[in-house]
């Protein structure tokens, strides 16, 4: 494996922006990775008792129990702005050794691409301890209206510590952080002889965390090893109305049901990158930078075929010259020609070129990623370098984020992969990359190679990356509709249809169950809430 200065990268385009996944579609079976992970542990805060541990129940409970005579809690009625109180919070955790140990053990050279995951809880109707669900009045389901309490929830990433053999403390719950994994509704079957209803959710931040994970613990750094991913799952809107029976609360089966298809699961999704080189049709090029040497060594850029520019002959690399200036920032464009497979090194806006060599047809679209590497060896040198934007094969720009390498003298070989964004299966490609590089030495320190002339002390290297072709090729599969969250119009649409909208002046006959639940919800207190 590799040591890797950052172990999640992120790029912006137009393509991607403003969706909340990447998926959703059928994929193919070429490069595409898939695991399925069963949560290890789980439990849920209980604001009627913080003494009770829900360690080892069968369930999962989120939401929130109002007390009415609490004066902390919102007031009967009000406008859906009100803010929830998460009292049900419910804490799953996957560890996701199982997943980092095949990729160590099968893949040992390989870089992590593009990851898409899917959570998948199953909602259920049976929780003993759900007030909604152990109305004697109604044994084979709830009472009406028969649809779920909570419209929205939001999964958080768990920094504090909680485990399944204590309760968890409501008014000291494990700590979080505030970005958003994933949203949505929640639904429920509402035939009770069919109980059970799959709720799958997935999203950019998910996937995102999930990568930080894996990447963290694939790097040759122990020191940021933790296979374990840890959430929060919280209510943000919600139907209340408990005075009479009707709570804001939901439950999940948890990993403790003996019914393997019932506990919470990651399906994750994910594509593996090597070293052009080292793939049978992958572009074989790399491009270098570095301190010039002596005589027929004293070139400064290059682009060459295979892995070592000192050990190939003339055919093979291309050079040019170029004069440093210390610590200067110099504009380099890498382009790879689709047309040709041409693979052209410019630095400083075209000033020197390294032209073509005469390689292999490299195939720019399998240009997937990048590793980049940096190497000082001079007294006070640095050496680095930064890629700020390739262009993919459609002519789209897409700015890099933090993709850099910088050496100093004594740090030896610093290195750092990006994988370019986009959809599983999807083959961007690349034919321009463009970045600065920058060398600086101190006094006595010369840049150029003194000693050894087929070796230089400062350099960086410019490498592609493309995917590998999963031997054990999935069947083509369609990834599962993820929940939406449920829009304030809609949530208006559902009073309205069980005709307890806050608008709605008419009053219904109190002459059955029916109308004294409408009548109980519109006149005494239903609560719409949300979080903000």
């Amino acid at each position: 494996m590799r040591t890797l200065i950052s172990s999640l990268k992120v790029a912006t385009s137009s393509f991607i922006l403003g969706l909340t996944v990447f998926n959703i579609k059928p994929v193919s079976a070429q490069t595409l990775f898939q695991s399925t992970v069963i949560a290890g542990a789980d439990n849920y805060s209980d604001p009627t008792n913080t003494n009770i541990n829900h360690g080892m129940s069968d369930f999962i409970q989120v939401g929130s129990r109002y007390d009415p005579n609490d004066p902390n809690n919102p007031p009967f009625g009000g406008p859906p702005t009100l803010p929830v109180i998460p009292e049900e919070v419910g804490y799953i955790n996957w560890n996701l050794s199982s997943i980092i140990n095949d990729i160590k053990n099968n893949y040992p050279n390989s870089f992590l691409g593009n990851v898409d995951a899917v959570v998948t809880l199953v909602h259920t109707k049976t929780d003993p301890n759900n007030p909604n669900d152990n109305d004697p009045m109604f044994p084979d389901g709830r009472n009406f209206p028969d649809v779920p309490r909570i419209d929205n929830i939001n999964a958080y990433q768990v920094t504090g510590s909680w485990n399944e053999n204590n309760g968890i403390n409501t008014n000291n719950r494990p700590g979080r952080n505030n970005l958003i994994l994933f949203d949505g509704n929640i639904e429920a079957n509402p035939d009770a002889d069919q109980d059970n209803q799959e709720n799958n959710y997935g999203g950019i931040g998910f996937n995102q965390v999930l990568k930080s994970i894996l990447s963290m613990n694939l790097d040759d750094d122990p020191s940021n090893d933790n296979p374990n991913l840890s959430i929060a799952l919280e209510a943000t809107e919600i139907f209340e109305a408990s005075d009479f029976g009707f709570y804001a609360l939901e439950s999940f089966f948890s990993q403790n049901q003996s019914v393997e298809a019932l506990k919470p699961k990651i399906t994750i999704n994910y594509e593996l990158l090597e070293e052009g080189s080292g793939n049978n049709g992958g572009p074989n090029f790399r491009a270098t930078t570095r301190g010039g040497g002596k005589g027929n060594q004293n070139w400064e850029l290059g682009v060459f075929s295979g892995e070592n520019p000192t050990t190939i002959n003339s055919s093979q690399l291309k050079q040019a010259q170029w004069v440093w200036k210390n610590d200067e920032l110099v504009d380099f464009k890498l382009t790879c020609d689709p047309n040709t497979g041409g693979v052209t090194l410019t630095l400083s806006n075209g000033q020197t070129t390294a032209t073509t060599p005469a390689l292999m047809n490299n195939p720019c679209d399998k240009v997937d990623g990048l590793k980049i590497f940096s190497r000082a060896r001079t007294n006070g040198a640095e050496m680095e370098i930064i890629v700020d934007e390739f262009v993919d094969l459609n002519d789209n720009a897409i700015s890099v984020s933090d993709l850099s390498a910088l050496a100093q003298e004594g740090s030896g070989l610093v290195e750092d992969y990006f994988a370019f964004p986009g959809e599983l299966e999807e083959q961007l490609g690349t034919k321009e990359v463009r970045g600065t590089v920058r060398m600086k030495w101190g006094p006595g320190g010369a840049p150029q190679i003194l000693n050894n002339p087929s070796e230089s002390l400062n350099q960086s290297f410019v490498i592609p990356l493309t995917r590998i072709l999963n031997p054990n090729s999935l069947a083509p599969q369609s990834i599962p509709q993820l929940n939406d969250p449920t829009s304030l119009e809609e949530r208006q649409q559902r009073l309205e249809v069980l005709s307890f909208s806050p608008n709605s002046q008419s009053v219904p006959e109190p002459g059955s169950v029916v109308g004294l639940f409408l009548l109980a919800t519109t006149s005494a207190g239903f609560r719409l809430l949300g979080k903000k």
